[in-house]
């Protein structure tokens, strides 16, 4: 491969102008790391100052035509907020509030912005018209616990570790940085730290009842394609925890036979599933060479169609 640079005179033909190269790179590395720490410096000061600098005002809000720093009330919008609220205060838990919404036929955020004329959310509607009124428990506990609806701004959620790592890890709503009375809130603070308490008095412990779900972020759905979610069968208690376990779709769960309809299957089952597939798989690998050369024949092929859709 034969790499050229013009700005920098590199050409990895010539050997001489490849010395300096690694010097170069050590110097435009510490440059980009001195751009970035300088950007991160100046955001920080404006957010310091209670300027909001999203690209788009969050749901319940519009941007001051004034200053697009500054937020206003969305009156078209605002009670939705407020009632959502209310609900909570009421001591409706999330699930309970997005069904409420949902059977109200209330506009979903995404809907809602992709009216207001904001763009990219309207392809999340392009298959199924109904889906612009389904909320989802992530909307309704974004809102329930964002400190923008009490007047107050909100960042540094997730922070990337440096400026090459992709990973912006997120923060539990406690360890936000948060700049108070920058907008007017539609809830007051009193209400919002209520509803902060009962949200974290209801938090559940990671792994609750010891079972480790090896399988969390990999299996899904057959029907529609969305993750399936671990659950507790509802039976006599068994001396092994993955007896007690079985996975259902995690869209039906939340949506009901709108979005997919009911199925389910043992955590025992599927586990030796798996198991058995790969013994037989691993017995195959050291038994029975044929098999292994059929599979990396078949393997060979599909890589090489794959390579001339590529070329295509």
């Amino acid at each position: 491969m034969r790499y050229i640079a013009v700005n920098d005179g590199v050409d990895t033909l010539n050997k001489s102008a490849m010395d300096i190269t690694p010097f170069r790179n050590i110097l435009n590395e510490m440059y980009s790391a001195d751009v970035s720490v300088k950007i991160k410096s100046a955001y920080r000061a404006r957010f310091q100052q209670g300027k909001f600098m999203g690209t788009y005002a969050p749901y319940g809000y519009i941007k001051d035509p004034a200053d697009h720093n500054h937020l206003l009330i969305d009156d078209k919008v605002a009670h939705v907020v407020r009632e959502i609220f209310d609900l909570a205060l009421a001591g409706n838990g999330i699930s309970k509030i997005r069904k409420y919404l949902n059977k109200q036929h209330v506009l979903r955020p995404a809907a809602y912005a992709a009216e207001q004329g904001a763009a990219g959310y309207e392809r999340c509607f392009e298959d199924n018209e109904e889906k612009r009124y389904i909320w989802s428990e992530n909307s309704v506990r974004g809102i329930l616990r964002s400190p923008i609806y009490a007047g107050n701004l909100a960042g540094y959620k997730r922070i990337a570790a440096n400026m090459k790592s992709k990973k912006r890890p997120s923060k539990l709503p406690e360890e936000w940085e948060v700049i108070p009375d920058t907008h007017e809130g539609i809830v007051t603070q009193e209400e919002f730290d209520t509803v902060q308490q009962l949200i974290t008095s209801r938090r559940l412990p990671e792994n609750k009842g010891g079972f480790e779900n090896i399988f969390a972020g990999v299996i899904k759905c057959a029907d529609c394609g969305y993750a399936l979610r671990a659950m507790s069968a509802n039976r006599r208690k068994r001396p092994d925890i993955i007896d007690c376990v079985q996975y259902t779709c995690n869209n039906y769960g939340r949506y009901g036979n709108v979005m997919c309809t009911a199925h389910a299957i043992e955590a025992r089952d599927l586990f030796n599933a798996v198991l058995d597939d790969i013994n037989r798989f691993a017995d195959m690998a050291v038994n029975d060479e044929r098999a292994v050369r059929a599979i990396e024949k078949r393997l060979t092929e599909t890589d090489q169609s794959r390579a001339k859709e590529l070329e295509k």
